[in-house]
């Protein structure tokens, strides 16, 4: 059996970058070793899916995306972090269910470039395990996620370790970022993006809780960026959840930041993060773009996956979101002030990792095609 139709599903059309970003580094990796496939995305906004990565896309929860499934060779799962139950079990019964679903159409499934974890209910984890044994191949975006799943009794061996595809984007141009970053958050913002360019401190937030009590210490550490002469410059990765934060801590900053939603192609904000110097970053997303421009980065960490990743690159150092208060600007200046050592530690780890994504698409269509 020849891979020739392709469903892919994950946290698509949500209006989040990150997750954009892994779609369009997903696609490329499949168009790159299957020109003629045909792909359908299973997506919260079709239309814009469609018209922004030139695929067939239809509702993640609709009878259209169970028949792009059953008509498909293969469908896939990820990346992301899907099988979880961090707040609750919806998102890991969803995607799981879809697995499922696929294998009761006779139809093959993978798992691609997944960050599994948290799991806290058993019975998530049963279920975990189950759509695990089932699939024609699984790869996990770090370690941590392959042992859990050896923690849970999954017992194949064959488990591939990847790395997350947003470590290969490729950045825009720098004009093309500047026109875009316009038109989504005009002229001003524009202006001092092109300004500053070479002292930008980008900034990414999200809701939390716990991070109200540390907005604070957000601001003071806004104005050590300053002190020190960078400019903040807030990106809100989900504008819906993520401006409200930035907002805050601007406000409790001395001299305010700009803050641009991220409400264009994930090549752009790629695009911006290669214009900077340092990151301030708590989605993971953010995290992950700046280490692939060899940008190093203090992580607020919220969740293991960030600790994952700091554990993965020596991309800087990170505080816990609890930990703000006491310990984040003495953090953040110890990072600033040995930054041209993290950037070239980072910049000697990456090609590895950059490695391991490349072969990740061309082991999931082969596996298929062996049927496994």
């Amino acid at each position: 059996m020849r891979v020739g139709r392709i469903a892919m599903n994950g946290y698509y059309g949500m209006g989040n970058s990150g997750d954009e970003a892994v779609l369009a580094c997903a696609l490329d990796g499949i168009r790159r070793e299957r020109p003629d496939a045909s792909i359908t995305v299973l997506s919260g906004d079709p239309e814009y899916t469609s018209s922004t990565y030139n695929v067939r896309s239809v509702r993640r929860k609709s009878l259209a995306a169970i028949s792009a499934i059953g008509s498909s060779d293969l469908y896939v799962s990820g990346g992301g972090s899907l099988l979880q139950d961090a707040t609750s079990a919806a998102s890991a019964l969803y995607y799981a269910a879809l697995m499922f679903t696929a294998r009761l159409l006779g139809r093959r499934y993978a798992i691609y470039a997944n960050g599994v974890g948290p799991l806290r209910r058993g019975w998530v984890k049963w279920l975990v395990r189950a759509a695990v044994q089932g699939a024609s191949s699984v790869s996990v975006r770090d370690s941590g996620s392959m042992r859990l799943l050896e923690q849970i009794g999954v017992t194949r061996g064959d488990i591939l370790l990847t790395a997350d595809p947003v470590f290969g984007i490729i950045p825009a141009e720098a004009d093309d970022v500047i026109h875009a970053v316009e038109d989504a958050a005009g002229a001003g913002a524009a202006q001092e993006l092109k300004k500053a360019w070479g002292r930008i401190a980008i900034v990414s937030l999200r809701q939390w809780p716990g991070l109200d009590d540390g907005i604070g210490a957000l601001g003071g550490m806004l104005d050590a960026l300053r002190q020190r002469g960078y400019v903040p410059i807030g990106l809100a990765f989900q504008p819906e959840e993520d401006r409200a934060p930035l907002e805050l801590a601007a406000k409790a900053s001395s001299h305010g930041m700009t803050v641009i939603p991220c409400d264009f192609h994930p090549s752009i904000t790629a695009g911006i993060f290669r214009m900077s110097e340092v990151t301030l970053g708590m989605r993971l997303h953010s995290l992950i773009m700046s280490a692939a421009a060899t940008v190093p980065a203090l992580g607020i960490s919220y969740d293991p996956k960030v600790d994952a990743l700091f554990d993965m690159l020596p991309l800087g150092s990170s505080v816990k979101v609890e930990e703000l208060m006491d310990d984040g600007e003495e953090k953040l200046v110890e990072l600033l002030e040995g930054l041209a050592e993290h950037r070239a530690r980072l910049k000697a780890t990456l090609p590895p990792v950059v490695e391991r994504i490349t072969g990740a698409v061309g082991h999931m269509i082969k596996k298929a095609e062996e049927g496994r």
